[in-house]
């Protein structure tokens, strides 16, 4: 799976507006654009930074400014140290959605809501739309002790014969996953990937291009 490339790290150490601003502007000034799609921007709110103190005018300026990296290229986590400010963050959708930012998505969760195909189906539609926006997911692979080949296909193989397998990488970061997850994850897609041009060959043998058309079938 694709790994994001940290190019910066910034930090928002305290609520100043004024030194606030004048980050903002030093950090848009600083940055280039970016060279890969994989290129990361941390964007690090210090502890200092509490729900109390967070406003409306820090949570605009940061949303510019996340846009203003992703307009260049990059993708953006943000880092939040305080943990209330973190979960009033995160658990609130608006202010996510605002933020245009991603919360981590806990699969294990959505594991043990639902039965194993039934929750890659609603893993699918939140891979699509990221894929649609152009967004990364952050999957938080804490407490998942498998992960079943029928959630897989509901979830992964559904994207691949969209999408392709490449832009089901691209859309993908990883947190917290072991290597026997890893290896696991990436035979699935392998061995998807085999079959699939295993079955394209075979139905271009068996079917050539020309017997396809209505009037071949009909005669």
């Amino acid at each position: 799976m694709n790994e994001p490339v940290i190019k910066y790290r910034f930090l928002f150490k305290d609520c100043s507006k004024t030194g606030w601003i004048q980050k903002v502007f030093l950090y848009r000034n600083y940055v280039r654009r970016a060279e890969g799609s994989m290129d990361c921007i941390i964007l690090i709110v210090g502890k200092s930074v509490t729900k109390e103190k967070f406003s409306p005018f820090h949570i605009v300026t940061l949303s510019c400014l996340i846009d203003f990296f992703k307009k260049r290229g990059y993708l953006v986590a943000l880092q939040i140290e305080n943990e209330e400010l973190k979960s009033f963050v995160h658990e609130d959708i608006n202010l996510t959605l605002y933020l245009n930012i991603m919360a981590p998505i806990k699969l294990n969760n959505m594991l043990r809501s639902k039965p194993h195909p039934d929750a890659g189906v609603d893993f699918c539609l939140i891979l699509r739309e990221a894929i649609i926006k152009g967004d990364v997911l952050q999957i938080d692979m804490t407490g998942v002790d498998s992960i079943s080949t029928m959630f897989m296909t509901t979830s992964f193989g559904a994207i691949m014969s969209e999408f392709g397998s490449g832009k089901l990488k691209k859309a993908m970061v990883f947190r917290n996953i072991t290597k026997v997850q890893i290896e696991i994850i990436v035979k699935y897609v392998n061995d998807y990937k085999g079959c699939t041009m295993w079955l394209n060959k075979t139905a271009a043998g068996l079917f050539p291009r020309r017997s396809l058309t209505m009037k071949t079938i009909i005669d």
